[in-house]
């Protein structure tokens, strides 16, 4: 057991002892040497979560966060007059947030670790972080959950004691075996949907966020050796995902097993940890919902923004189109949101109007079910379909949209591609000059004021009868020239074509600056000539604004040209494109050689027909002279290489000693035959080379020689006539 703060002499297992600013409690056996708070991105972070739990605070409510939160929603409940009580598993992270919140209670442990039951339990990081490896008895990991811990490789023991978490171990009793820790009242038998639920009090509200194993978010990450870097995952998440509830129906039958009953249920999108849209019961088992219209290109942007600049195995939105047709929000959510209560004494907001209200029920809360929320990343701006709520953002020249309606329909970047799937070139070019024709007509003297100014063809709904910025969230300060802005949107187009690998009827060797000046000569609008610096100045300022930390070196790399960058860089697509242009340019290679052969065969062809032409034209004397001059040129080809034959230098004479010995030393007289692969070929070695001073050595020792040999003979024919 480790305190973060000395704890309240009132306090005791089942009793609530009062609490004093600045002291934190350290109930619960925490974790040394750890931290949550380790990447700021693991930590859950939405307007549309928080504005739902800011509708469940009452005053005077005891609220409990299970979990890492954002500390400005603790904060914000803790000033909308609830007694807040965090449950944190780090002796560290503890210690820091008593400093940093002092009129909240921070207890350190795990789940049994508070001894009281709350009003409102709110537990949106899941089940991963709600255990320690540093419990006394760590028995109840191996009968409910292994819990996302550093205990990397859990084994049996009966010592009953939890190892060295630091190293990446913790022994724990046998699976069969009594886990209960009653440290704070709380018998669940290690499940820690049990022990999640024994925290709510009667007639409490209990909120949980927890991830889908099958979610789009798993099946498109690209992160290899995350078990080995990654201190919260080192061991394979099969080892504990199939001890919790995998679908939403599966947690729902869970909770309602421990007496609470669902009151409200939400498919949360994109990712876990920033769930930006939520997607209601209603519309998740309503497939004609007139809601689903507009989810596709909600779904969309929301997955754009998530994944932008990052490298995924596959590309999102082609998956969430799949998803919206086949309306499997549910199965393939990132996660589920759910709300529950311990009683039905829960009332939603429709019959609030209809039961009288007592003073008793004027602290119950109101649990309303949403069709739909969105919020967008780092925003305060929460959109449902009642209305906007919030404080807009103004970042640079630019601010966030605070009018904000349901899209219409598909998007026009939909459309488009499909015709340039079709190659159909007038449909393409009618839908190109109905867009420029509509922000003609909605400029004011040339310049284009509102939402509609940063509209491209992926942020344009059409309905059918006309074009909606429906999921444009930042307006300009100041209005933008209509040229600037359409040369933009033309150039998101053509980037978009070009960087996630869409069929289109131009040619493939066109970049993104060429196939802009077709696009935009197809509506007839030419830039001007400080056009390009502003729409690339525009470009660095929304990319600014959805967070882009270096904006310097955004602007270099679009440079004059507008050079693309894919906004998710999807492994599939990148392959897509390299296989592309390998064909393309073996393709290529084969058209080329094509192209030498037919050329040779038909110069060919010409000679012959040209040759014969000037046969027809010869008369007899001519055609005599012709032929006679051929066959000089054929009788003085032989003499010449009779004559180089001839002429040819005779090779030295060697006596048959010195000939042998040099086919012994294999001098570079001998020809050599080499055969590599069933190819034959000779190669001759070149001669050594000698000086003119071995040279004239050698002529002397040969005149010698010759000397010698003549006086032997001059020698013998004396001795002979004597």
């Amino acid at each position: 057991m480790s305190e973060v703060a000395a704890a309240p002499a009132e306090r005791n297992a089942g009793q609530r002892a009062e609490r004093k600013p600045g002291k934190g409690t350290g109930k619960g056996t925490g974790m040394w040497s750890w931290t949550d708070w380790r990447d700021p991105a693991t930590i859950v972070a939405s307007g549309s979560v928080s504005a739902i739990v800011a509708d469940l605070v009452v005053a005077d409510s005891r609220v409990l966060f299970a979990g890492p939160h954002d500390a400005d929603l603790v904060k914000a409940t803790q000033e909308a007059g609830a007694a807040v009580t965090w449950l944190i598993r780090s002796v560290d992270d503890a210690g820091r947030l008593t400093q940093e919140l002092p009129e909240v209670e921070v207890v350190c442990g795990s789940l049994d670790a508070p001894a009281d039951r709350f009003d409102l339990v709110i537990a949106l990081d899941g089940f991963g972080r709600l255990t320690s490896a540093e419990d006394d008895d760590a028995g109840r990991h191996g009968s409910g959950y292994a819990g996302n811990h550093p205990a990397g490789n859990v084994a049996g023991h009966d010592a009953g004691t939890a190892g060295n978490h630091h190293a990446g171990t913790a022994a724990v009793h046998d699976a069969g075996a009594d886990g209960g820790h009653n440290s704070g009242g709380h018998d669940a038998g290690g499940d820690p949907v049990a022990l999640l639920a024994a925290l709510v009090a009667d007639e409490g509200v209990l909120v949980v966020l927890h991830e889908n194993p099958l979610g789009l978010h798993r099946t498109v990450e690209l992160a290899p050796g995350r078990e080995y870097t990654a201190d919260e995952a080192w061991y394979l998440a099969e080892a504990y995902e199939p001890r919790l509830p995998a679908s939403m129906s599966a947690l729902t039958a869970a909770f309602e097993g421990h007496g609470l009953t669902t009151h409200a249920g939400y498919a949360v999108f994109p990712t876990p940890k920033r769930p930006h849209v939520l997607v209601g019961s209603p519309v998740l088992a309503d497939p004609s919902s007139e809601v689903r219209a507009g989810l596709r290109p909600l779904l969309t942007q929301a997955f754009t923004e998530a994944y932008r600049g990052r490298e995924v195995l596959d590309d999102p939105r082609d998956l969430v189109l799949r998803m919206a047709y086949a309306a499997a929000e549910e199965t393939l959510a990132a996660g589920w949101l759910l709300i529950t209560s311990r009683a039905h004494a829960a009332i939603t907001q429709d019959d609030q109007a209809e039961v009288p209200a007592t003073q008793d029920d004027q602290a119950e809360v109101a649990v309303m079910q949403q069709e739909l929320v969105v919020s967008s990343d780092g925003g305060r701006l929460v959109s449902t379909l009642d209305g906007v709520r919030g404080e807009p953002r103004t970042v640079g020249g630019l601010r966030e949209v605070t009018q904000w309606r349901l899209p219409s329909g598909p998007t026009l970047e939909e459309r488009l591609l499909r015709l340039c799937a079709a190659a159909d070139l007038p449909g393409l070019r009618a839908q190109l000059r109905r867009y420029a024709d509509w922000l003609n007509d909605t400029a004011a003297n040339g310049l284009l004021p509102g939402p509609i100014a940063l509209a491209t063809f992926g942020s344009v709904c059409d309905d059918g009868e006309q074009l909606r910025p429906d999921l444009v969230r930042w307006e300009p300060i100041a209005p933008v020239p209509v040229k600037v802005a359409l040369h933009r949107a033309l150039w998101d187009f053509a980037a978009t074509l070009i960087t996630r690998n869409r069929p289109h009827p131009y040619p493939v060797t066109f970049d993104a600056a060429e196939l802009t000046e077709v696009l935009v000569a197809a509506v007839d609008a030419v830039p001007g000539p400080g056009d390009l610096d502003a729409a690339v100045e525009l470009e660095v300022a929304i990319r600014s604004a959805h967070g882009d930390p270096d904006s310097v070196r955004t602007r270099q790399e679009l440079g004059a040209d507008l050079r693309p960058m894919p906004d998710v860089a999807g492994y599939r697509a990148l392959v897509d494109v390299l296989w592309r242009q390998n064909y393309l340019l073996q393709h290529a290679r084969e058209n080329a050689a094509w192209l030498e052969k037919i050329l040779l065969s038909r110069d060919t062809t010409l000679s012959k027909l040209d040759l014969q032409l000037q046969r027809h034209q010869l008369t007899g004397p001519e055609h005599m002279v012709e032929i006679a001059r051929k066959a000089y040129k054929k009788v003085r080809g032989k003499v010449a290489q009779r004559r180089r034959v001839e002429e040819k230098p005779p090779a030295p004479k060697l006596c048959s000693a010195c000939r042998m010995e040099e086919l012994g030393a294999a001098t570079p007289y001998r020809r050599l035959r080499v055969r590599v692969e069933h190819i034959d070929f000779e190669a001759t070695p070149p001669r050594p080379r000698t000086t003119h001073a071995e040279e004239t050595v050698r002529a002397e020792e040969t005149a010698r020689a010759e000397e010698t040999a003549r006086a032997d003979e001059s020698e013998g024919a004396i001795v002979t006539e004597g």
